[in-house]
């Protein structure tokens, strides 16, 4: 669902096209994004409608962080579906569904390289009304 669609990140390490959020989305575990690694990082996807999600798919590579947390924006304000404390490789998180446009994974003082952050449903109902 997230393919290629609107992304954007708190910061890029080096070079914007080769690192950029974009890299994320675009289903080539090969490219990355790669935040400063500041107190507070976050890569975000819009997918330019309302969704229906109930599971992710993030892999990172050379993670360390205190706290990796999966959000929705509900209304403006950004909602907390899921947090760890320790993710390194592909892993799936299934979780409640959730209705919302945009999706981010926030990085609590730590660094990472994140290769692919796939959402999914598994219901078969994708598009939802306002």
């Amino acid at each position: 669902m997230a393919f290629k669609k609107p992304s954007k990140a708190s910061s890029v390490l080096w070079n914007q096209n080769a690192q950029g959020p974009h890299q994320a989305f675009d289903d080539n575990p090969g490219s990355h994004w790669v935040p400063d690694g500041k107190e507070k990082e976050w890569i975000e996807v819009d997918l330019e409608r309302i969704q229906n999600i109930d599971s992710v798919m993030i892999e990172l590579h050379k993670a360390q962080f205190e706290e990796l947390l999966f959000e929705v924006d509900q209304n403006g304000k950004w909602k907390t579906i899921f947090s760890e404390t320790k993710w390194e490789g592909k892993k799936e998180k299934s979780f409640s569904p959730v209705n919302a446009q945009k999706y981010r994974v926030v990085l609590l003082n730590g660094k990472t390289h994140l290769s692919e952050l796939q959402l999914f449903n598994s219901t078969g109902i994708y598009n939802v009304e306002k």
